[in-house]
């Protein structure tokens, strides 16, 4: 990810074009969106079994019925 031998500070951090077209993506990589689409996914792979889903998104039941409410599923 860079040319030389030593990481430099501006090898770190994101150019402000590369920050541009990153944040003129949709909204899929905000993390909010990124958990509710994982619980979706679990739910499915499990038929709807909250028990199997929590235990595959290693959260626990409550914790799951939470997100759910907090997503609207």
């Amino acid at each position: 990810m860079t040319e030389s031998t030593t990481i430099e500070v501006e090898s770190i951090f994101l150019s402000h074009q590369t920050q541009s077209k990153f944040n003129q993506r949709d909204s899929s990589l905000h993390i909010d969106e990124v958990e509710k689409q994982a619980i979706i996914k679990a739910l499915k792979v499990n038929n709807g079994n909250i028990s199997n889903a929590a235990l595959e998104l290693g959260m626990g039941r409550t914790t799951l019925y939470r997100k759910m409410t907090k997503y609207g599923l």
